[in-house]
């Protein structure tokens, strides 16, 4: 991880930063299991494995500036922020009678992320109680996930791929927002009222079924909030 700060002037500062790194983790659980029925009441008795890996590189950029315009308060900030990563997930689930391994699964899922984030906040102050705010927020994720089964042949001793329970989602989330405040105090009664416009784009494909799911709307949500 690091960063840097540059003072362009007594008003602006702009700083970047960056992360890089790697993640591991392995996780594994033994049980002992006792199996009957009405139908059949004699105990069956077995052992099951699990073992669970997952692992994955990432890195992330980020860069702010804030620019204040020479009076207490009355100032603008950006923010844009980037990342990406890929992950590998993988569980083993293994049973066994008297040593002997009669059945078990196998679930892989891994893709890449990306991830976009920006901001932008404005804040004009008129009196020690009275102030206007707008700024901006924006998001946009893009993933592909791939989903594998495997299945555990007891016949041949390995695990077969299942491709009718296998399929790879392509999902996009892209979510942006618009919003404006203004407060004020008016004797003893501080009051605040504002109204955020959000834009919803979300699709998830699955290239393997021809299928996808979309939501596409603009929501209003006005706000108006008094204290005494």
């Amino acid at each position: 991880r690091g960063g840097i700060e540059f003072s362009l002037t007594g008003n602006d500062v702009l700083s970047f930063g960056a992360r890089v790194g790697y993640r591991d983790g392995q996780r594994e659980a033994n049980q002992d299991y006792t199996q009957f029925s009405d139908l059949e009441p004699k105990e069956f008795n077995y052992f099951g494995r699990s073992d669970r890996s997952r692992s994955g590189t990432y890195y992330s950029l980020n860069a702010n500036y804030a620019h204040n315009f020479g009076v207490k308060n009355h100032q603008i900030l950006g923010e844009l922020f980037f990342s990406n990563s890929n992950s590998d997930e993988t569980t083993i689930t293994s049973e066994f009678d008297e040593g002997i391994q009669f059945s078990g699964r196998q679930t892989k899922e891994f893709g890449p992320s990306t991830d976009f984030r920006g901001k932008l906040d404005y804040t004009l102050p008129f009196s020690e109680f009275s102030k206007f705010e707008a700024g901006y927020q924006g998001q946009v994720d893009i993933s592909e996930e791939t989903n594998e089964l495997y299945e555990f042949n007891a016949l041949n001793g390995e695990y077969e791929f299942q491709s009718e329970f296998s399929n790879i989602n392509d999902y996009t989330r892209s979510e942006h927002a618009l919003y404006s405040i203004y407060s004020n105090k008016i004797w003893d009664i501080q009051i605040q009222g504002g109204l955020r416009t959000e834009y919803t784009f979300r699709t998830i494909e699955v290239p393997t079924q021809n299928e996808s799911f979309n939501i596409d709307r603009i929501d209003f949500f006005p706000s108006f909030h008094s204290s005494y």
